[in-house]
């Protein structure tokens, strides 16, 4: 019986520990996105900025239109590829979240696994049981052998 707890002790703290490291590998993941969603979204505005003054001071002469086209057909390249990697960030996310639902849920179950000290009471009540039941029969065979002789 103390075995099967032991086991069950490590057991559990071997999952927690599990627990522990994939939250926290999910956590950095998460913040490793969202950090580089800001940076992307930054980039995106400063390239807007700069498309919108080309854009302002760009019909003067056919030079500038043509490097504004340039320059656009570049911004929509780069767009499309912060569109990729956003695409690309957001799946991770939500499968990230859905590992993190998973491990809520877990840990949810721990509460309804025992603890070792009251694991330990159940065993010290159950022998205890087992030795009253022990006594009441030793009892009961000697109350009937003592009857028959």
């Amino acid at each position: 019986m103390r075995r099967l707890l032991v086991d069950a002790q490590s057991k559990f703290r071997k999952v927690m520990e599990e627990n522990k490291r994939l939250t926290s590998r999910i956590d950095n993941s998460l913040q490793s996105a969202n950090q580089e969603v800001n940076a992307l979204k930054s980039e995106l505005a400063e390239r807007d900025r700069r498309l919108t003054e080309i854009g302002e001071h760009g019909n003067i002469q056919d030079n500038k239109e043509w490097q504004r086209q340039q320059e656009e057909n570049e911004h929509q390249k780069d767009l499309q590829k912060l569109r990729d990697r956003n695409s690309k960030l957001e799946a991770e996310n939500k499968n990230l979240l859905r590992q993190l639902d998973d491990l809520r849920v877990l840990s949810s179950y721990q509460s309804e696994i025992p603890q070792a000290s009251e694991l330990q009471i159940q065993l010290t009540r159950t022998e205890h049981d087992l030795a009253r039941a022990k006594e009441a029969l030793t009892g009961t065979i000697f109350r009937t052998v003592a009857r028959k002789i």
